[in-house]
């Protein structure tokens, strides 16, 4: 699955970059033809295609930027919540782990409760791995701040969505742009005929 979340990520800064070039080229390609001596741009592109097709660039990157925040909050967001399960298995077990330690009889005890016993052990290396100075946070900040995170990666998926609903919007004027651009391109034809 992350494999899946970074290919589509790479997918998706590859696609942000080619439309910059290609915004970039149509807005130099503009230049050229509005400051050349004719200034006419009936060669190459309009300039409502080129601002258009500039506005495109800007909100594609700007989708792929929330995007890719939102995946990289999302991924401490499941950092949090393994860190959750953990001290929460850790919790549920230390009882257990305590009573092998006060057994009279430890390895009996250690035999009726092999499973806590691993599960605790399993726990206590994990926390030691992300908090190796032994001493954790506790559950309600890391749930606060899982919840923060959450809200964080809702409004960066609303401002995809809009950038998405842009993109619409900003297709539907340049196939109006283009469909007039035709219009008066026949018109000016058959007036010349």
């Amino acid at each position: 699955m992350r494999i899946i979340k970074k290919l589509i990520v790479a997918v998706m800064i590859a696609a942000m970059l080619v439309v910059s070039v290609v915004s970039v080229s149509a807005v130099s390609e503009y230049d050229k033809v509005a400051t050349s001596d004719s200034a006419e741009i009936t060669s190459g592109m309009s300039t409502p295609q080129v601002i258009i097709l500039s506005f495109v660039g800007v909100a594609i990157i700007g989708g792929v930027v929330a995007l890719i925040f939102a995946y990289k909050k999302q991924r401490q967001v499941d950092e949090i919540g393994d860190a959750i399960k953990l001290i929460n298995t850790y919790e549920k077990y230390k009882a257990v782990h305590t009573g092998l330690q006060n057994s009279k009889n430890p390895s009996r005890y250690k035999k009726e409760n092999i499973n806590a016993l691993h599960k605790y052990d399993d726990a206590v290396n994990k926390l030691l791995n992300l908090y190796p100075d032994k001493t954790s946070p506790r559950i309600e900040k890391l749930t606060n701040e899982r919840n923060h995170l959450i809200e964080d990666i809702k409004e960066l998926n609303e401002q995809y969505k809009q950038t998405v609903s842009e993109l619409k919007e900003l297709e539907f004027a340049r196939q109006s742009i283009e469909d007039y651009l035709k219009a008066s391109d026949k018109s000016h034809k058959n007036e010349l005929e």
